[in-house]
């Protein structure tokens, strides 16, 4: 994790802080076939957007690219920003929910610095805030004793016993991790707020006079907020690479509200009967002309079990559709 610089001319990358790629030829299509991110489809070449750095001329060229995280799997939104120099293109970007887990336990660890102990009672709400979102969190570090909690003033007092189920390697690990570093990124179980089902959860840690202040994203609705955000990015730059698919327990759509029927394909199979069954599509729309995107929860069949099961899926409107991704409940569950 972190952030990991490249650096590339308008056809070739040079140097790259992580991977074995110099020499490597930058993509003139939207497919990158590993030399970066794996296998994935960018909004743009990324060849165009170096290209678009270059002609910058020493200003700052921002963008927005999908990749695959290498702990978990998950697709998730990265920010880059390019600067060029001496003909070059110096590259560094980070994948967004990490960085707004990153940045929370940051601000948390400065309040404490200014207020002491006083500053867990501003973390913690007066009562239980009903989000997914990121917010942080601070723990005894011997004991695992909550003493702040973003989300519920209910959880000070108790122990947080499942941030040691984790999911690549014994707690014991995490903490040693933690001792040589003074900070680690730990991939565990919670309950959602909103949903009330344990989750896995991507949580970043740091250590501070005894205490550990976390803050993280629940993986599962990340990659279903990011699914949407690319789908958008592709349909921006690129409509005719736009390929929404359904599978292995999760799904995505483009449709038109007012029809029903999917983008690209003019059909009825994307799943918006069943979502405005359960909230009305002159509610959804209403909310979406206000908010950047909205949870909702319906029942339906999992074709890959033939079971019947809650799924959840975040909608945004862009251009006159609305933009879907989201998971059956078996989806939801960690892996075992």
């Amino acid at each position: 994790f972190g952030l990991v610089p490249f650096v590339s001319n308008s056809t070739t990358i040079l140097a790259h802080g992580a991977l074995p790629v110099a020499g490597h030829q930058l993509s003139s299509t939207n497919v990158e076939s590993g030399a970066l991110a794996g296998t994935i489809a960018f909004s743009k070449p990324i060849r165009e957007h170096m290209n678009l750095a270059l002609e910058a001329e020493g200003q700052e060229y921002w963008f927005r690219e999908i990749g695959v995280s290498p702990y978990h799997g998950m697709e998730m939104i990265n920010n880059y920003v390019a600067r060029s120099y001496d003909g070059l293109a110096f590259t560094s970007g980070y994948f967004v929910a990490e960085g707004d887990a990153q940045s929370r336990v940051d601000l948390a660890i400065f309040s404490y610095a200014e207020n002491g102990r006083a500053a867990f009672d501003s973390i913690t709400p007066d009562g239980p805030v009903t989000t997914d979102g990121t917010y942080p969190f601070v723990l005894n570090a011997t004991t695992l004793e909550v003493v702040a909690y973003g989300a519920s003033p209910d959880m000070v007092g108790t122990t947080y016993d499942s941030i040691r189920d984790t999911a690549k390697r014994p707690f014991d690990t995490v903490l040693a991790d933690m001792e040589r570093d003074g900070y680690t990124w730990v991939l565990h179980t919670a309950t959602n707020p909103i949903t009330g089902k344990e989750q896995l959860k991507q949580s970043w840690l740091q250590d501070r006079d005894g205490y550990i202040f976390g803050a993280g994203y629940y993986v599962i609705d990340v990659g279903a907020r990011d699914t949407v955000s690319y789908f958008i990015l592709v349909y921006e730059h690129a409509p005719h690479l736009l390929k929404v698919s359904s599978g292995s327990g999760w799904l995505g759509f483009v449709v038109d509200p007012l029809t029903g029927l999917t983008y690209p394909d003019n059909d009825a199979s994307a799943p918006w009967e069943s979502i405005t069954a359960e909230v009305p599509a002159d509610e959804i729309l209403h909310i979406l002309e206000e908010e950047p995107g909205m949870w909702v929860e319906y029942r339906a069949v999992n074709p890959l079990n033939g079971a019947e099961e809650d799924v959840r899926v975040w909608l945004s409107l862009y251009d006159g559709h609305v933009f879907g991704s989201g998971f059956y409940e078996s989806g939801w569950r960690p892996s075992p």
